[in-house]
Parts: C-alpha cells; sequence; structure tokens
C-alpha cells in the first residue's frame, strides 16, 4: 500500500478495464484505535451497445456506483 494515499486518505480502488467479471459487491473496512467503520458498494459494470459502421473502434467498458456515501461518513460499526 503507498503511505502517502493512507496519509491522504485516499484508498480509491481504481479498477482500469472492468468487465463484467468485475461486477458485486467491494467491501472496506477501516479501524483506529477501537473505531471500526466500513462500507459496502455495489458495482454494476454494463457493455456498451454500439454499432461501427466505418473500420476498428476502440470501445471501453464504463461502470458506476450508485452511492455517493463516503467510507469516512459518521457510522460507526
Amino acid at each position: 500500500m503507498n503511505e502517502d494515499l493512507l496519509n491522504t486518505g485516499d484508498l480509491s480502488l481504481v479498477l482500469r478495464r472492468p468487465t463484467d467479471g468485475d461486477s458485486g459487491d467491494y467491501r472496506c473496512r477501516v479501524s483506529s484505535e477501537n473505531i471500526w467503520r466500513r462500507k459496502t458498494v455495489h458495482l454494476n459494470v454494463k457493455a456498451p451497445t454500439v454499432q461501427v459502421q466505418n473500420g476498428p473502434e476502440d470501445i471501453r467498458t464504463r461502470s458506476s456506483s450508485t452511492d455517493p456515501t463516503p467510507l469516512m461518513a459518521d457510522q460507526s460499526v
């Protein structure tokens, strides 16, 4: 783990080329002394529908999560 990211609180997960196999629940748990926090997000990856008319195209998969709540929200577990 990159210590600089840990110090800034940026513990983002980046999926460079997500596929439908990456769909599912992702969980993060953070603890500090006696405080535990966790966050679960559901990722649904959908392949785009495209029509290519002239030559090859670079098609990339897009993904999103509908849960905007940050992990460090005020919720103790």
